[in-house]
């Protein structure tokens, strides 16, 4: 993205990066949970790959049935081979935009 709209990211190393994002994280969760009129359900990525069919169920009870009638569907739709965990030694020259 920062290639396509032809401005410069933050100068920031790996390490850096990863705290800003965590503190950004938790920031936007604390938030969350204080605001009364808000109800948000949390979902792992990784867990959804991993066990598609429990989480399908917890995203179902949040919803409600009637507002997700075809959870089987919805679980079908979630492909394994499209999700990798990159390692932390791979190049940054590589990453998805």
């Amino acid at each position: 993205m920062i290639e396509r709209t032809g401005t410069q990211g933050a100068n920031l190393d790996l390490e850096q990066l990863e705290r800003g994002l965590a503190a950004h994280r938790h920031e936007i969760s604390n938030w969350l949970r204080n605001v009364p009129h808000m109800e948000f359900i949390e979902i792992d990525y990784p867990t959804l790959v991993r066990d598609t069919g429990a989480t399908v169920a917890r995203i179902t009870e949040f919803l409600g049935e009637e507002r997700l009638p075809s959870r089987e569907k919805m679980g079908l739709v979630v492909d394994p081979s499209l999700y990798r965990k990159k390692s932390l030694q791979e190049g940054q020259g590589d990453r998805q935009q």
